[in-house]
């Protein structure tokens, strides 16, 4: 096993794939937006994946409320 290094300026995501089918999960900066997010996953799956040439088409934020899932989509 890997081990990786704690950075504090990072937070733990969840990203699924297949329509919620599939999920990874990832640490991504803090300071990140999320056009800056799809960047980085796109390139997470060049890497991960080299022949598979499909882009990530959106991104949505998620946090729990105490009354409804609160979705902010990224600008295309």
């Amino acid at each position: 096993m890997e081990n990786s290094v704690f950075d504090p300026n990072t937070k733990l995501v969840a990203v699924y794939y297949n329509e919620g089918k599939s999920t990874n999960l990832f640490r991504i900066p803090t300071d990140v937006t999320l056009f800056g997010l799809k960047s980085q996953l796109n390139q997470i799956n060049l890497e991960l994946n080299y022949r598979d040439t499909r882009w990530v088409d959106g991104v949505e934020y998620r946090r729990p409320s105490t009354d409804s899932l609160e979705v902010c989509g990224s600008p295309e």
